[in-house]
């Protein structure tokens, strides 16, 4: 038998087996990638060991939530909330919280620029034991305590004071004022009549403590089911779990996101109500009916917590923090400049 025969055929099976590796679906490459990415903590500035939700440094967006950026310069890190920048002084995922201080007031007690503290309540709470500090600008009349002065470029030299619950400023009239929350503990120190501008800078070097609130059910779920946590993009709230093949809405071997493919779920997810099928945007509610943000239409977010109302961004107008305290957040519209002709801060 000619030995030639079956060259052709092998010749043909060799094309066929390229062929078929060469339409392999890439996304089984990649999601392996991003389940070892996900794996990985990382360090930023002095804060080590920073996991979900948190990303920064070689971690991908992917791997944290979004408004969990953060941003490793030298010996700072950084978060921005509400378009400010914080300076993380301690992340404590045990307890799902983290402790910032106001950037903009780190070094300089007299910025450019005054606004009032700020933070997303979708994504973040006040520790219970916070108080607020007031620093008060461009003040007449006299006090023996509590004052600093702050410079504009001219040399003209205005007063300010600061103050606490407990402090009495009656005697004093000032134009502007912005609120920093600070302990209990560093209230009391600016509140004694010794009080120095030493002081000041110091309780504001300690920050205050915040609470965060990121899928963290769901991400209890994935992990228990053998995925990572992490964001369908690097730009949305969607939660992902993803795992060794790919990534799911919730947990491994569930319905793959963006699919509807997977398995049909008879049983109550973490992210809504009892589902019986699968659908382009996730299960089938059988339960009480969602809008198309994804808020239940009986009044609650799927989170469990009380939408009384939600702009057409999808944030929320009143509702309730976690601990069941009600708030009302508003835009920033404390914002003020200095001017150095009149020596004032004036509305933007």
């Amino acid at each position: 038998m000619d030995p030639n025969l079956f060259r052709p055929s092998c010749v043909f099976m060799n094309m066929l087996i390229i062929s078929i590796l060469s339409h392999v679906p890439m996304f089984l490459c990649q999601d392996n990638e991003q389940y070892a990415a996900c794996g990985n903590l990382f360090h930023c500035a002095n804060i080590s060991s920073i996991g979900y939700p948190f990303s920064g440094q070689d971690r991908p967006a992917y791997c944290g939530h979004s408004g969990f950026r953060l941003s490793c310069i030298g010996n700072t890190p950084l978060i921005t909330i509400q378009s400010e920048e914080y300076r993380v002084l301690e992340i404590d995922n045990g307890t799902q919280t983290l402790k910032v201080a106001r950037e903009d007031l780190l070094n300089n007690l007299c910025p450019t620029i005054l606004y009032n503290t700020t933070i997303d309540f979708n994504l973040f709470s006040y520790a219970s034991n916070l108080q607020n500090l007031t620093l008060n600008y461009t003040c007449t009349g006299t006090q023996a305590e509590h004052q600093f002065d702050c410079t504009g470029n001219d040399g003209t030299t205005t007063i300010n004071y600061f103050s606490t619950a407990d402090t009495n400023l009656s005697v004093v009239t000032c134009d502007d004022s912005v609120l920093v929350p600070i302990s209990q503990t560093s209230a009391q120190v600016l509140a004694s009549p010794k009080a120095s501008v030493n002081d000041l800078r110091a309780v504001i070097g300690r920050g205050f403590q915040l609470e965060w609130s990121a899928k963290d059910l769901s991400c209890e779920q994935c992990i228990q089911s053998g995925g990572r946590c992490g964001s369908a993009n690097s730009s949305s709230t969607s939660f992902a779990c993803y795992c060794t093949d790919r990534p799911y809405e919730l947990t491994c071997n569930k319905t793959q996101i963006g699919t509807g493919n997977g398995p049909i779920a008879t049983g109550p997810t973490a992210m809504g109500p009892i589902a019986t099928g699968p659908s382009r945007l996730g299960p089938i509610a059988m339960g009480p009916s969602t809008n198309r943000d994804r808020t239940n239409c009986d009044g609650t977010n799927r989170d469990r917590t009380i939408a009384i109302g939600t702009n057409r961004d999808g944030t929320i107008a009143i509702g309730t923090n976690r601990d069941g305290t009600n708030y009302n957040e508003t835009n920033q519209d404390a914002v003020k400049y200095f001017d150095d002709n009149s020596h004032r801060y004036s509305q933007f």
